[in-house]
C-alpha cells in the first residue's frame, strides 16, 4: 500500500506524525510526505525511507492564485503516484488535499481520502462576525462536497469535534472516529527518571507551546510576574516562534519577562530535551484559549508524572481531572489561573500526588503509538461506505 501524507509544514510532521509514518513503513507500506515549509534542518532530520515532496503552502493565509496552483500541484502528485491513501492533516491541507483528491478521482485516479482534524482550527471558533460566518460556510460546503465525492474517512481528537462535523454533514458517524492524539512512547516519557526535590524548594512550573497569544502565553507570563516576589515557584517557558502567524506573541514581551526574572525562557526545545526537562518539572501549564484537539504536551507531561493545569475543555478534561490529576481553569480569567497555581505552589504534597495520578490515568487511555497506529490501520483497510447525503 502506498500512503501520501499532506502536511502544512515539515516540522509539524516530525514533531507529531513521523511515528505514524514509521509504523506504516514497518508494516510494509510506502510513505510519501507532501509538505509546505520544508527547512533544511527538518529535511536532514527526516527518515531517509520517507519520500518528500515540497509544496508552496501558507497555512495562515488564503491566497486565491497560489492556492489554486497548490490544488493543481496536488492533483498532479496524486495522478502520478496513484496512492492507495491520501491522508491530510490540519484544516488547510484537509481542504486543499481533499479537493485535489476528489478532482483526481473524477479524472481516473481513485485514492481513499483520510482526514485528521487536530482540533477544528480558528475557522470553527465561536466568532459570529459576518466575514467569519461566510468563511465557515464556504469551507464547510467545500468539505461536504469533497466528502461526498471521495467517501472521506475522518478522525478527530475529541468527541465534541467529531459530533460537530457529523452534525454539519461533513462526514457521517460511521466514517469517523475519535483517536486520542498522535501517539506517545510511555517508555520514553516516563516516571523512571523523575527528579524530586526538597519541600522548601521552588515549585517547577513549565509551559511548552507555540508562542501565539491564543495559547495563553501572555496570561502565563503575567501570572509568573505576580508570583515572583513570593519566591516559591520557578516559571519556565519553552516554545517555537511562529513569526508568520498574525497571532504571534511579541518577542519583546518574552525577552523582557526573561530579563526581569519573571520567567526562564528556554526557547525551542526538542523532543529529546523534553524527555529530560519534564522529569524535572512539578506542574505543566497550558491555559489555551483555542479549542484544542488533544494537546500532545499534556500527554507527555502526564506520562512523566507531572501535575497538570489546563483549560476547561472536554478533551483536556480527559487528562486534567480536578482533585485527582490537576486543575481545570478558565483561560480567559487570570484569577482562575492564579488560583490553580497558588494551590499547586502552596500544597506541594498534593501537587506530587496529582502528578503520579496523572501517569496512572494515562496508562488507562489508548494513547500509545501502537494504539494510534492500530486505529489508523483499520481506517486504511476499511471497506468503502455509502456516500453521505448532502
Amino acid at each position: 500500500m502506498q500512503i501520501l501524507f499532506v502536511i502544512n509544514e515539515l516540522s509539524y510532521f516530525l514533531a507529531h506524525r513521523e511515528r505514524l509514518a514509521k509504523d506504516a513503513l514497518a508494516s510494509g507500506h510506502e510513505v510519501t510526505v507532501a509538505s509546505g515549509s520544508c527547512h533544511a534542518a527538518d529535511i536532514k532530520a527526516l527518515d531517509p525511507n520517507i519520500k518528500l515532496i515540497e509544496l508552496d503552502l501558507d497555512k495562515h493565509k488564503f491566497r486565491p492564485f497560489a492556492d489554486a496552483k497548490l490544488i493543481y500541484t496536488l492533483i498532479k502528485i496524486v495522478r502520478r503516484l496513484r496512492p492507495d491513501i491520501v491522508h491530510c492533516f490540519t484544516i488547510k491541507p484537509i481542504l486543499m488535499g481533499g479537493i485535489a483528491t476528489a478532482l483526481a478521482k473524477l479524472t481516473g485516479a481513485p485514492s481513499r481520502l483520510v482526514w485528521t482534524f487536530a482540533g477544528l482550527g480558528k475557522i470553527y471558533e465561536t466568532s459570529d462576525s459576518p466575514s467569519d460566518k461566510i468563511r465557515r460556510w464556504c469551507v464547510t460546503s467545500a468539505l461536504r462536497v469533497v466528502s461526498y465525492v471521495s467517501s472521506a474517512h475522518a478522525t478527530f481528537e475529541n468527541d465534541e469535534d467529531r459530533a460537530s462535523m457529523v452534525a454539519r454533514k461533513v462526514v457521517s458517524s460511521d466514517r469517523s472516529l475519535t483517536v486520542m492524539g498522535t501517539g506517545i512512547d510511555l517508555d520514553l516519557f516516563s516516571t523512571a527518571d523523575r527528579v524530586e526535590q526538597a519541600e522548601d524548594a521552588p515549585v517547577r512550573i513549565l509551559m511548552a507551546t507555540r508562542l501565539i497569544n491564543a495559547k495563553g502565553v501572555n496570561e502565563y507570563i503575567e501570572a509568573a510576574r505576580r508570583f515572583r516576589p513570593d519566591g516559591r515557584a520557578r516559571f519556565m517557558l519553552a516554545g517555537i516562534a511562529d513569526p508568520t502567524n498574525p497571532d504571534a506573541v511579541e518577542q519583546g514581551a518574552i525577552t523582557k519577562a526573561h530579563s526581569d526574572g519573571d520567567i526562564e525562557f528556554l526557547g525551542e526545545v526538542s523532543q529529546r530535551d523534553m524527555t529530560e526537562l519534564l522529569p524535572q518539572t512539578d506542574v505543566f501549564c497550558l491555559p489555551t484559549q483555542l479549542k484544542e484537539g488533544l494537546p500532545r504536551s499534556l500527554l507527555e507531561a502526564a506520562a512523566c508524572g507531572v501535575a497538570l493545569i489546563g483549560s476547561n475543555q472536554q478533551t483536556i478534561a480527559t487528562m486534567v481531572i480536578p482533585d485527582k490529576t490537576g486543575w481545570l481553569v478558565d483561560p480567559f480569567d487570570l484569577t482562575s489561573i492564579l488560583d490553580a497555581m497558588d494551590d499547586a505552589i502552596h500544597d506541594q504534597k498534593k501537587t506530587a500526588r496529582y502528578g503520579w495520578a496523572a501517569r496512572q490515568n494515562l496508562e488507562n487511555l489508548p494513547v500509545t503509538a501502537e494504539a494510534i497506529w492500530s486505529q489508523f490501520e483499520r481506517i486504511y483497510h476499511a471497506p468503502n461506505l455509502t456516500y453521505l447525503r448532502l
